[in-house]
């Protein structure tokens, strides 16, 4: 449980050290499987207390301590929370974070997607001096990764607001170094590699910032998805250290994520 001073091996472990985890909230979602042709953002949205047929960029709120009892409800799968991080008594937005870098390929060519993820890496700490221990990085469970950056370590402070805009900025420069990389001369700007692994415009762009993705799938959560042939597939979203990142092939990835899924799914079923 979340008490006073947030852990650091929560999905809140990039709040500075003067937040208080017992007087914040975020807001909770869960949706079923889904096909590889389903919107996400069409399906219906389990939250606490409501359904919804969207993911809102500002829903009812429940404290720090409800995201393992949600995790439980939902059986750990497919299951995220808000990147808003909220007052509990005001109900107002008060952090924004991590900053994210969402890393996606859509054939799911994880090999593609883990050579963006170390570029990617290697820019925030050479080009932007990130400090290795203010960054995390994951596997989302089937299609990508996820860099988590601390938001101070990138001097993204200030009102929310103007921290979707400092955010939006940073990943611009960071989707147009791994472009410069790449050499990518196609008309989709958030592309960045010849073989189609794109970085998520979370924040907008540079003609309007905004959270165009206000949710985020909770760490060591499954991602359970609805393959073609309609079989289910469970995966775990893990935590990568750098070394692994740098060493692990992407077939090893994919073996863990399903490994620690499936023990998970076991020691559930055998509780």
């Amino acid at each position: 449980m979340v008490k006073g001073k947030v852990r650091e091996d929560s999905n809140f472990w990039w709040l500075p050290d003067s937040a208080s985890g017992n007087l914040l909230a975020v807001g909770l979602g869960h949706h079923r499987p889904i096909k590889d042709e389903d919107n996400p953002m069409s399906l219906v949205w389990h939250r606490p207390l409501e359904v919804s047929k969207e993911p809102s960029d500002n829903p009812s709120v429940s404290s720090l301590d409800y995201v393992d009892k949600w995790r439980g409800a939902c059986n750990n799968a497919n299951v995220y929370r808000t990147l808003k991080v909220f007052d509990v008594k005001t109900r107002e937005a008060a952090f924004l974070g991590p900053f994210l870098i969402d890393i996606d390929n859509s054939e799911e060519d994880i090999g593609d997607a883990l050579g963006i993820a170390r570029c990617a890496v290697g820019i925030l700490v050479d080009s932007h001096k990130v400090d290795k221990g203010n960054l995390r990085v994951f596997f989302s469970g089937r299609k990508g990764f996820n860099i988590e950056v601390r938001p101070e370590s990138l001097s993204i402070r200030d009102s929310v607001t103007e921290q979707i805009k400092s955010c939006g900025k940073k990943l611009d420069k960071v989707i147009k170094a791994l472009r410069s990389s790449g050499q990518i001369h196609n008309g989709v700007l958030n592309i960045v590699s010849t073989k189609g692994t794109c970085i998520d415009p979370i924040y907008g762009n540079r003609f309007g910032y905004y959270l165009k993705h206000p949710y985020i799938r909770l760490h060591n959560s499954i991602n359970s998805w609805i393959r073609n042939d309609c079989k289910i597939i469970d995966r775990m979203k893990f935590e990568l250290s750098i070394d692994e990142l740098g060493c692990l092939s992407a077939d090893e990835i994919c073996r863990k994520s399903e490994i620690l899924a499936l023990d998970f799914l076991n020691g559930v079923e055998g509780a």
